[in-house]
């Protein structure tokens, strides 16, 4: 998903690049917690007719299903945000806080779009600064990176 907070005439502003979510954390949460207790009645029931093994597995299920949607939801919940001054570009990347910023100076950056090396992969977004290159928007849909490349095209064009 991208979100573009830029004003055209000073062309400052930002962008937001998240991964696209089918679910929050609530609904993954209900939906856990829904298989978790079907999961359990059919446990005791089977604890009940004299197979007791099935419990610790059951246990295990449940473990295992919460750790996992637990993995995407945190995998899901990072983004990364350009932000265009009048003299750099700033590419903030990370979870919940930016872990990780890079600043170029904003007259010497450049978009560089690097395509896929096999038919079904999809093509690179990239910007670079004299010698350093950062990749952006590696989760982004096709249609996502068509926006990005085009709109940090047009950011970066020189008569500003």
């Amino acid at each position: 998903m991208v979100e573009i907070a830029v004003d055209s005439r000073s062309q400052t502003g930002h962008i937001l690049l998240r991964p696209n979510q089918s679910a929050n954390w609530q609904t993954v949460y209900i939906i856990a917690a829904i298989i978790s207790f079907v999961i359990f009645i059919i446990a005791l029931y089977m604890a009940s007719i004299g197979a007791w093994l099935v419990l610790p597995f059951s246990g295990l299920e449940i473990a295992v299903l919460i750790m996992a949607n637990y993995y995407v939801l945190c995998r899901n919940a990072r983004q990364e945000v350009i932000v265009f001054s009048e003299d750099n570009v700033t590419i903030e990347k990370g979870i919940r806080h930016p872990s990780k910023a890079i600043c170029f100076q904003r007259h010497w950056t450049k978009t560089r779009i690097i395509p896929p090396a096999h038919p079904h992969h999809l093509k690179t977004v990239a910007l670079f600064s004299k010698n350093q290159q950062v990749v952006i928007g590696k989760f982004l849909n096709e249609e996502d990176r068509e926006i990005l490349s085009k709109t940090l095209h047009d950011m970066l064009r020189k008569p500003f």
